[in-house]
């Protein structure tokens, strides 16, 4: 807020100022009012990008997983999915590590599984 108020004064017109200096201070007026209104338009399109690495770092994030559903699971998966017979699936792990449930988004489809009914195999990357 002080950042603020220190901008807004600097840029304030007074009735010592002289003609010139009262264009100046009125155009940076307005340049700081439009970056107001800029500025989160163009942060909010890095700041998805932004949060997602930073989930993927802290390992609550994972675009490429492969996950096995327990048996007592596995037959509403393959109601839901529309799969028949298959034991291992390939999954993004949108939200993992907090509470009892994970979100899970297989084929655009986001289901929301309890962390105790799937295993997740781990690529070893070296």
């Amino acid at each position: 807020m002080s950042c603020f108020l220190y901008i807004y004064n600097t840029f304030r017109i007074e009735k010592l100022d002289t003609d010139e200096i009262k264009r100046d201070k009125s155009k940076m007026q307005i340049i700081f009012a439009l970056l107001i209104y800029i500025i989160p338009l163009v942060v909010g399109k890095f700041q998805g990008s932004a949060i997602d690495q930073a989930m993927r770092l802290i390992g609550v994030r994972n675009d490429n997983a492969t996950v096995q559903f327990d048996n007592d699971y596995q037959l509403f998966i393959e109601e839901i999915t529309k799969t028949k017979d298959k034991k291992m699936y390939s999954v993004k792990i949108l939200f993992q590590g907090l509470g009892s449930s994970n979100v899970l988004e297989y084929e655009n489809i986001r289901l929301v599984v309890p962390s105790t009914s799937y295993r997740m195999a781990y690529e070893n990357k070296h």
